[in-house]
């Protein structure tokens, strides 16, 4: 099988991931896997069977089995993307995962072989991503919103990682990760 690059846009929430995932996907044609996406399907049946529970609270119980599909997904893709080109992009959170090199480790031997992968961290400053999180209005959002006048700095990952500033303009974040596509 043809050698791939594994490409994966981290961060907190509101830092941009699929903002960023899209216009690169889009640039170098790339097939992008978003975890809300690939997830969609496993969120609406839980919360199908969970009407009570809270939006917030239903993603925190099924976080485990999200990244599941979302590495089934990965593996899938690979398999299938493999002869037409030589590198995924993904974009999720992983602000767990990244904090533990086993975790990691786990995660990306349930997606399949790949040569390289890039982490790349998208930092940017708390009342930014406030204000991004107000703007897009989700329900999955009312937790972190409750009283919140300003957000944590989310702990950098413990696993290799290239930082990118999310607050710069969306060109400047492309132009940041040129060399990973030349």
């Amino acid at each position: 099988m043809r050698s791939m690059r594994l490409i994966v846009i981290a961060g907190p929430a509101g830092s941009g991931k699929t903002t960023l995932a899209n216009e690169l996907a889009r640039l170098h044609q790339m097939k992008h896997i978003d975890f809300d996406v690939v997830t969609a399907e496993i969120v609406s049946n839980r919360r199908a069977e969970n009407p009570g529970v809270s939006e917030s609270d239903l993603l925190v119980r099924v976080k485990q089995e999200r990244y599941l599909v979302m590495a089934q997904a990965v593996a899938q893709a690979r398999g299938k993307e493999a002869p037409s080109c030589d590198c995924l992009l993904v974009s999720a959170p992983f602000t767990g995962i990244s904090q533990s090199q086993e975790a990691w480790n786990e995660w990306l031997a349930a997606c399949g072989d790949f040569e390289t992968v890039n982490f790349i961290w998208l930092t940017v400053d708390s009342h930014i991503r406030l204000d991004r999180i107000r703007n897009r209005g989700s329900e999955r959002d009312e937790k972190v919103l409750s009283g919140a006048s300003s957000l944590e700095l989310a702990p950098q990952p413990v696993i290799s990682h290239q930082l990118v500033d999310s607050s710069q303009p969306l060109a400047r974040q492309c132009q940041a990760l040129s060399a990973l596509f030349s």
